[in-house]
């Protein structure tokens, strides 16, 4: 029975704490990642939300396109009336399967 005691085999005490310590804050870090970037997520989607909605409002004052002879370029004016005030904005884009993608001055 003594024989066992002195078995110098296995953990100690303090090994299995510390273990369990270094356990606990990696568990800890995974959870605040976790959460991290699903407010990341969160935001980046209402962002993409308020950026889709002001193009859709920017498109719908344009006026006519003008294309070049590929049909890929696209050129037109848009102008935006408040109050009395009115901008126009030359807008250069291009469209190619479905995309478009813009480039104002």
């Amino acid at each position: 029975m003594f024989q066992k005691l002195r078995s110098r085999r296995g953990e100690t005490l303090a090994e299995m704490l510390v273990s369990i310590v270094v356990f606990g804050l990696s568990v800890a870090m995974m959870v605040l990642m976790i959460m991290s970037a699903g407010r990341i997520t969160q935001q980046t989607n209402q962002k993409d939300s308020e950026n889709l909605e002001a193009l859709s409002k920017v498109e719908g004052f344009a006026d006519e396109a003008h294309r070049k002879d590929d049909g890929t370029e696209i050129q037109w004016n848009v102008t935006i009336s408040d109050g009395g005030r009115s901008v126009s904005v030359h807008v250069d884009g291009y469209e190619a399967g479905g995309l478009k993608s813009y480039k104002m001055p």
